[in-house]
């Protein structure tokens, strides 16, 4: 049973990113599918906590502050990702959002007196590799570009504020409030992200909602199902196991949808950049 949920997970990572790919590719040209995209994931992960949260739910007041971080960083993750995904390579794109994990790292070795290891070293060596051949690797007006990064690099510091704020509370309050803690947090993303869309351009609104409504509602169960996946593997299996096998497997299967669903052609550099952020993942999800 663990490993059928292990194996959920990694479609759930690989989907999410295809997902997003696809809503850009429907609704080109129409303006605000950012802040549309962002509303409507938000409201299908809401979903999900809310009734996770039926189940088991424990308040705690100062948990609230670790939500609303959580909650902004999430947005600023979410908006990064569907904007990047508009602007660059599927794969490149995810492959930016997992080696956010080095922020994590770097966080730990300052502030919560992690030792760094040879081995959590060279990860860190071989993810600055890999964004240099990722970032050149590109031909002279190819798709991964100087706005691509800009936007993958919102996400990237997103996602690893996502991960510092999520370990934080964890190690505050000894793995307790989750429920509790992703639930306001996503509420309080929720609350962000309409804002921007109520500030936004709304022209093409009603056209997007009737031909993809279905996309980001979509990826907002699953990130939140994913999540609540990792939470239950915690107690089944090594988190040297959970996280490099839902990283890497999440990458293989958003690489090969790149290939074979969009046709997107990567340099010989870029791919290697690939190869080595898939190691670094590893070494640092396990070391």
């Amino acid at each position: 049973m663990a490993y059928f949920i292990l194996a959920l997970s990694v479609l759930f990572m690989g989907a999410q990113s295809v997902i997003g790919a696809q809503y850009n590719r429907l609704n080109e040209g129409r303006r605000g599918t950012a802040a549309m995209y962002n509303l409507l994931l938000l409201s299908g992960a809401v979903c999900v906590y809310a009734v996770s949260s039926c189940i088991q739910f424990e308040f705690h007041a100062q948990t609230l502050w670790f939500s609303l971080g959580f909650g902004a960083c999430f947005a600023l993750t979410q908006c990064g990702f569907i904007l990047a995904l508009k602007r660059g390579p599927v794969a490149l794109t995810s492959l930016m959002m997992q080696l956010s994990l080095i922020g994590t790292v770097i966080y730990g070795f300052i502030f919560w007196d992690e030792k760094a290891t040879a081995i959590s070293v060279v990860g860190l060596v071989l993810v600055v590799i890999s964004l240099v051949l990722c970032l050149c690797g590109q031909k002279k007006g190819g798709k991964a570009n100087w706005a691509w990064f800009g936007f993958a690099m919102l996400m990237f510091l997103g996602n690893a504020g996502c991960s510092i704020v999520q370990k934080s509370q964890q190690l505050a309050y000894d793995g307790n409030y989750k429920n509790m803690f992703m639930l306001f947090a996503m509420i309080f993303s929720l609350s962000i992200t309409a804002v921007m869309f109520f500030v936004g351009d709304k022209t093409d609104a009603v056209a997007i909602l009737r031909k993809s409504w279905f996309y980001p509602v979509l990826t907002g169960i699953l990130n939140a199902l994913m999540n609540l996946f990792v939470m239950i593997m915690a107690n089944l299996l090594p988190s040297s196991v959970v996280y490099p096998v839902i990283s890497v497997g999440g990458l293989i299967l958003t690489a090969l949808a790149s290939l074979l669903l969009f046709k997107e052609k990567l340099r010989p550099a870029q791919w290697a950049g690939m190869g080595l952020g898939c190691v670094s993942v590893i070494l640092l999800a396990v070391f």
